[in-house]
């Protein structure tokens, strides 16, 4: 995972275990605009991660805006092994 996470597992013990991303579109308002180097109203994703540890306790959340015209989403489907 890296960054922040690193940071707590070794400074304080706290091992992130998963993480779950959501993305969403959206429009970027004024200050998102100027910070991106895009108009208002631009499209753009917004993407929103938790972070837990093992025993699903909620240690980080990330927020993030992504300009639309420089996003790329990849999926990696794999077969389960059945058991």
């Amino acid at each position: 995972m890296g960054g922040c996470q690193d940071l707590l597992s070794q400074k304080y013990g706290v091992e992130p275990i998963k993480a779950q991303e959501f993305f969403e579109p959206t429009l970027v308002d004024q200050y998102e605009a100027m910070v991106l180097g895009v108009k208002q109203g631009s499209p753009a994703l917004l993407l929103e991660r938790i972070t837990y540890t093992l025993n699903d306790r909620p240690i980080e959340l990330c927020k993030g805006v992504i300009r639309g015209d420089r996003c790329r989403l990849s999926v990696e489907l794999l077969k389960r092994e059945q058991s």
